[in-house]
């Protein structure tokens, strides 16, 4: 049979039409020749229950159609909202998974490096405390994380020390290392006393004693052989390193044996102290110093003396000093 509404074939026993989905069971339909051969079928709904097709049941079919397209396109849309919701919740996740391995990842780096610059005393310590029996528990976490590594102490150089002042004595010809030294210049000089002549004809001062001429020289001017007297001469600050020493008066030898000399001094210099004692002979007297002595006066103390044959008068003729 034909449908009423679509005019496409359908069978005669579906109450609906198979090409549009409209119902035709209660419609009168009028009969389609028959093309074999017997003669033509009996019309659809003989018997009177045939009926004109009803429009009204099209639109209500239209209507639900509608609805069910809607329902559809509401839940394809619910759909593809729960995939994007979940497709970036899946990506934050992975994200913050990246981030905690990276953080877990330079948390190791820095417990490493602090691994390596553990000072040989905290490994130590580590090693006694296993050996006592008690487990070290290693920061974990945020606190791993935030630990500052230990930095190693650096050396401090330790400073060789300074040897005792000492001296060495010779008399004679001059030792060899004094050859390299310059001559220090000494400026001024004072003395605990000094001689007066009555004659004023010769200077005993201080003075006399840095003055270059060996004739001329300082005598002290009070009682006994000049044990206890004090000199001291200024120089600009120097590395001073030797002394040569011209004991006793110099102007002739007999003067020399009838004048006081002395036989054993203190010399203080640059803070430090050294004593030394003298043979009794009309020669040039050296003391060379083991090092350097930095300075800018000199004081020479007399501790003891050889007594003259006729005078009590303790002389020195000259002292000439030598720096680096």
């Amino acid at each position: 049979m034909k449908c009423p509404y679509c005019g496409g074939e359908t069978d005669a026993n579906r109450p609906f039409c198979r090409h549009c989905g409209k119902r035709i069971d209660s419609m009168q339909v009028e009969p389609v020749p028959n093309s074999r051969p017997g003669g033509d079928l009996p019309p659809y709904g003989a018997g009177g229950n045939s009926s004109a097709p009803y429009s009204g049941r099209g639109k209500e079919s239209r209507s639900r159609g509608d609805i069910l397209m809607i329902v559809i396109g509401v839940i394809l849309a619910a759909a593809a909202v729960g995939i994007a919701v979940f497709i970036l919740t899946h990506m934050v996740g992975s994200d913050t998974t990246v981030r905690r391995k990276d953080s877990s990842v330079s948390a190791e780096s820095r417990k490493t490096e602090s691994k390596k610059t553990e000072s040989p005393a905290a490994a130590n310590s580590g090693t006694e405390s296993k050996e006592s029996g008690t487990e070290a528990v290693a920061p974990s976490g945020d606190a791993a994380a935030t630990q500052a590594p230990t930095e190693t102490p650096t050396p401090v150089p330790t400073e060789t020390p300074i040897p005792a002042l000492a001296a060495a004595y010779s008399y004679g010809s001059m030792p060899g290392e004094i050859a390299s030294l310059f001559r220090v210049t000494i400026t001024d000089g004072e003395a605990t006393s000094e001689l007066h002549q009555k004659e004023g004809i010769y200077d005993n001062s201080p003075q006399m004693v840095y003055d270059g001429d060996p004739v001329t020289s300082w005598q002290h001017g009070t009682e006994g052989n000049g044990t206890g007297q004090q000199l001291r001469f200024t120089f600009n600050t120097a590395n001073i390193r030797a002394i040569c020493l011209k004991l006793g008066n110099w102007r002739t030898p007999d003067l020399y044996r009838q004048n006081s000399r002395p036989s054993r001094m203190q010399l203080t210099l640059g803070g430090e102290t050294v004593d030394v004692s003298f043979t009794d002979n009309m020669q040039n007297h050296y003391i060379v110093f083991n090092r350097p002595v930095p300075a800018a006066d000199i004081l020479i103390t007399i501790t003891a003396a050889y007594d003259g044959a006729d005078y009590n008068d303790c002389c020195i003729s000259e002292m000439e000093l030598y720096a680096e």
